[in-house]
């Protein structure tokens, strides 16, 4: 990620879309096919970054480097709200996103636990965006 989460205007979009789209709010299919494809990148990728964690190797290539990064990002935002139960929900959430993609019958139940944890997330991301301070102006000069 190039910017911080908070900060990430394009990363909160796509969370809200995949709400949107879970509640049923949202039916343009170039729209819903965006969202899943980026979710699911999104949320595969820190559900790998804790298995990675998991392993406790401590060989990184570049690709579980993203994955570490990707979950880091959970952690940081969702770890006071989940605890040890956050790998399992992201692996949950990843799931369900694909079988949603794939117009697979999905339950009510599972449906809710993914909204939850999207929303969580970007309450929690809402919420960091709004208590940092900006930061100072850069002094350009000309001439």
């Amino acid at each position: 990620m190039s910017l911080e989460p908070s900060r990430d205007i394009g990363f909160q979009n796509v969370l809200q879309n995949g709400l949107a789209i879970m509640r049923g709010q949202i039916d343009n299919e170039a729209v819903r096919d965006h969202a899943f494809g980026a979710l699911i990148e999104i949320f595969s990728e820190a559900d790998r970054g804790s298995h990675r964690l998991g392993m406790q190797n401590l060989a990184v290539n570049a690709r579980d480097r993203l994955a570490l990064e990707r979950f880091t990002v959970f952690f940081r935002y969702l770890t006071d709200v989940y605890g040890a139960d956050l790998a399992e929900r992201l692996s949950e959430t990843t799931a369900l996103l694909r079988r949603m993609r794939n117009a697979d019958a999905v339950d009510d139940e599972s449906k809710n636990r993914a909204a939850t944890l999207m929303a969580s997330f970007l309450d929690a991301l809402q919420r960091d965006r709004a208590l940092k301070p900006l930061q100072a102006p850069k002094m350009v000069q000309y001439g």
